[in-house]
């Protein structure tokens, strides 16, 4: 995706990752290939699913599975293209 200065990206609570534009629509969208819920039980300061990028350049997935299990994935293998995303 090629966008604009004003598109801005979510990381939706069921981990889709969506890119939407200054008028909210949604412009380029991919789902999770792992199942999560929503979860306050992450960090104290950071809800899950979270992103976060380690020094050495990789961007990782945090959440929590529904087995209740923390897990951590690199971002580029957790998203599936599905061309469209239903809010």
């Amino acid at each position: 995706y090629e966008g604009d200065p004003e598109d801005y990206f979510i990381l939706h609570e069921d981990g889709a990752f969506l890119v939407k534009d200054e008028d909210d629509e949604i412009m380029w969208a991919k789902v999770s290939t792992y199942q999560m819920e929503p979860s306050n039980d992450c960090l104290d300061d950071f809800p899950c699913p979270y992103l976060h990028l380690h020094r050495d350049g990789v961007l990782v997935l945090n959440f929590i599975d529904e087995d209740r299990e923390w897990e951590t994935k690199n971002f580029k293998h957790t998203l599936f293209d599905l061309g469209w995303y239903d809010e």
